[in-house]
């Protein structure tokens, strides 16, 4: 069973690693995006076809997905992570794939608030780049990103 994916944030790394990810992946599907600038917004609309949102509320209460990536500037992360905990949504708060170095987990400390896991998000390095490799708390996927030799 696939997990229901939005992600939360269109700059460049969500455009370079978090999508591509998603969109690789054979655990997750996108259902849905977000970004409060609305040409953003609407690019990726035209390529992903999924619904898009300029406010991470609507977002989440329009579609309920299983587990959004934030990938916010840091002044905004902690209000769309506390958005998510009130909804019980999982939200792995980026800090980023690798670049150039092993996985390394989420900079969001792991946690419960409202019902929804927080943080203990991670990336993986593999023979076709980063790749999510952990999405904190939900079933069926691994609670840590693999550090060079695995973990």
């Amino acid at each position: 069973m696939k997990r229901r994916a939005a992600v939360i944030g269109l700059g460049h790394q969500a455009l370079e690693d978090h999508l591509p990810g998603l969109l690789a992946s054979n655990r997750a599907e996108l259902v849905a995006v977000c970004d409060r600038d609305p040409d953003t917004l609407r690019a990726q609309l035209d390529t992903h076809h999924v619904p898009g949102f300029t406010r991470a509320a609507d977002l989440l209460d329009d579609v309920a997905p299983d587990f959004v990536i934030v990938a916010v500037p840091h002044h905004a992360g902690r209000a769309v992570i506390e958005e998510c905990a009130v909804r019980g949504v999982h939200a792995p708060r980026s800090s980023g794939p690798p670049s150039g170095t092993a996985g390394r987990p989420s900079s969001t400390p792991r946690g419960r608030a409202g019902g929804g896991g927080i943080g203990d998000g991670g990336w993986e390095r593999g023979p076709g780049g980063p790749r999510l490799a952990a999405v904190g708390g939900v079933p069926g996927c691994p609670r840590r990103a693999r550090r060079g030799g695995g973990e």
